[in-house]
């Protein structure tokens, strides 16, 4: 079957939209059978129930609880599975031939007030509103609410169900995403009524008793005995019902969360801390949740992160680099460099590897949602951050960036170009605290970064040795008993041991968690060369330089002594 491309364009109104795709009413409600497809319905209803089936992300987790990614992310990951499973047509942004999966859902989508409004499909609302009713009638039969009941209540039920309830009335409405106003109640109904009946009214009399279904006027009176009868469960499925949870706990926030938050408003972050914390590591999982924020990173896996990633490596939207000290301004801003022309020697000015990402993210910061660029600077305290980043040390300060009240622009020394850095770009670094050989940054450096501090902690991965940690944590830590019962470590001020100089914190040296992974990927016991070659080396060093006391030197032994056992 050949796949069609379909473009998503924009308006002179800015209205976003790709048209209609071609999926029947009947093909969206076999999706919504699908097992695959029952952890997304619940984010559809809440649009349905929208006024006029539409609303935002943002809207919605003000309303319903849940982090606005939250909603995101569904709808982003439904109409990928829309398009997998019908594998006819694939929709594409007009502008860059990038691959978009809201307007499988919505058919259109646009700004209001700076906040990103989508419309459900007119066939995916039909759909969710077939399944709806035949929800309700399964839910009806399965608990038989009415001929539970005596006789006397039956005829209650039956005799209420012939009348106008105006607040059964609005309850249905608004349960079928219908307009529930005075003026719209009526016609609303009517035509909720006269479906159900067309498409269920049949099924309902003959599931009804014999002696029921002969006081039964018709089918659209049968409809309302269902309605009547389950109006307890619509009403708790509109307060919130059964999914409440799943959106609160959404809601709740990691640290790698709380460091993106940051990150966003900051625009320059440091991860800081000793050897072995985790710093680097945990920089693909920062650059995804910043760049991909619907990519689902919790239940991904490592592998997955990685990959995307390494994409976002490739599309130039990530740049990796390690600041040395032979590094300097003409590597990192711009700087002439020597091209030999037919014999000649001439001189050009390159750009470095900062101005190049500004370049590339620029062109992309006039977007309607502009994308995210960043850069990683590794070991950033190797380097002289001064020399490197000359005068563009006051332009990375996220108030002075391109578009803000605060811009401003410098002309660079070499090529005499007006330059400025675009809101978009973020900068993440890490810097090592327990090199003391290195410069410290000074203070108009640290003024312009936010610092965020990795401490060492257990880790629950297979391998990691708990006991080993503790007993060499205890060589800088006097309260790691504390510690590690703590569920807030960040909170938990550290105790200086005995056996650590008083010129040091602990958390600037503290060996971290990372040299306690005592298995690879094969599954081989690597505890025997962590300890002689990487652990062992580093808590002597330390006693030379004397971060640690000599006092330390008989738990090096005791280690030494069961590396070799």
């Amino acid at each position: 079957m050949t796949t069609e491309k379909i473009y998503k364009t924009r308006t002179q109104n800015g209205i976003f939209s790709c048209g209609d795709i071609g999926v029947s009413k009947e093909e969206w409600y076999r999706i919504l059978l699908d097992e695959d497809a029952l952890k997304y319905i619940d984010v559809l209803l809440l649009f349905l129930r929208e006024p006029n089936n539409e609303s935002s992300c943002t809207f919605i987790s003000k309303k319903y609880g849940g982090s606005r990614n939250y909603y995101n992310s569904k709808i982003y990951n439904f109409g990928r599975l829309v398009r997998n499973k019908l594998k006819r047509f694939r929709i594409l942004d007009s502008s860059n031939e990038k691959e978009s999966y809201w307007p499988v859902v919505m058919s259109l989508g646009r700004y209001v007030d700076n906040v990103f409004v989508y419309k459900l499909r007119d066939e995916l609302v039909d759909s969710l509103r077939l399944y709806l009713k035949v929800k309700l009638i399964n839910d009806f039969f399965e608990h038989n609410p009415f001929e539970s009941k005596d006789e006397i209540l039956k005829e209650k039920i039956l005799a209420k169900a012939s009348e106008y309830d105006r607040e059964l009335d609005r309850l249905v409405c608004r349960y079928f995403g219908y307009e529930s106003s005075d003026y719209e109640t009526e016609k609303s109904l009517y035509e909720i009524e006269k479906s159900f009946a067309e498409e269920c009214g049949e099924r309902i009399l003959q599931e009804l008793g014999e002696g029921t279904r002969e006081k039964v006027k018709s089918p659209q009176h049968a409809v309302r005995v269902v309605l009547e009868c389950t109006k307890d469960i619509m009403s708790k499925e509109l307060d919130g019902g059964s999914k409440q949870e799943e959106r609160d706990t959404a809601n709740k926030t990691t640290w790698h969360d709380d460091v993106v938050k940051i990150l966003c408003k900051r625009k320059n972050i440091v991860l800081s801390g000793a050897p072995g914390t985790g710093k680097t590591y945990e920089i693909p999982e920062l650059a995804v949740r910043l760049c991909e924020p619907l990519f689902d990173v919790d239940n991904a896996g490592r592998k997955k992160l990685i990959e995307c990633y390494e994409k976002l490596k490739k599309e130039k939207r990530v740049v990796f680099t390690t600041f040395h000290q032979s590094m300097d301004y003409e590597d990192w801003v711009e700087g002439l460099k020597p091209v030999v022309n037919k014999g000649q020697v001439t001189y050009e000015v390159e750009s470095g590897i900062f101005k190049r990402i500004c370049k590339e993210a620029e062109r992309h910061s006039e977007e309607s949602v502009p994308q995210p660029y960043i850069i990683v600077i590794d070991e950033m305290n190797r380097g002289n951050v001064s020399k490197i980043f000359g005068e563009l040390i006051t332009l990375i300060e996220s108030d002075k960036r391109k578009g803000c009240n605060g811009a401003e622009s410098v002309v660079l020394s070499y090529s005499k170009e007006l330059f400025s850095v675009p809101d978009n770009l973020y900068i993440v670094a890490t810097m090592n605290t327990a090199d003391r050989s290195l410069g410290f940054l000074d203070y108009a450096i640290r003024r312009r970064f936010a610092f965020i501090p990795m401490k060492p902690q257990k880790l629950e991965a297979d391998g990691f040795d708990a006991e080993l940690f503790e007993k060499v944590s205890k060589l800088f830590v006097s309260n790691f008993d504390e510690y590690k019962k703590c569920d807030k470590i960040y909170d938990l001020p550290l105790k200086p041991a005995e056996t650590l100089s008083e010129e040091y914190r602990p958390e600037d040296v503290w060996i971290g968690h990372s040299y306690f992974l005592m298995k690879d990927e094969a599954g081989e016991n690597l505890k025997k060369e962590r300890l002689l070659y990487e652990i062992i080396p580093l808590l002597e060093e330390y006693v030379r330089d004397g971060v640690l006391t000599k006092d330390s030197t008989s738990t090096i032994n005791e280690l030494r002594k069961e590396a070799m056992e």
